[in-house]
């Protein structure tokens, strides 16, 4: 299961909330080439929190992390 981080221009990625690894995107700079993925886990937070580069959407994945532990069967998660 996935949730996404911003949307869309906004968009900065999506957390795989059965691993807790944010899959960080960041847009190619021109046509043709291609955008950056970055696996990083949910723990790590300086390097998400510079990735994200917004102080709302950092703060607002952390808080989605705590909804979606709550709402998602204990027995999925693997973490």
């Amino acid at each position: 299961m996935f949730w996404p981080i911003g949307y869309g221009e906004q968009f900065k990625g999506v957390l795989d909330c059965i691993t807790n690894i944010v899959h960080s995107y960041t847009k190619a700079m021109q046509r043709r080439q291609k955008g950056i993925v970055e696996k990083v886990i949910l723990e790590n937070k300086d390097r998400l929190k510079e990735l994200i580069n917004d102080d709302v959407l950092y703060e607002k994945l952390f808080e989605d992390t705590d909804l979606l532990k709550r709402l998602i069967n204990p027995g999925i998660r693997i973490r």
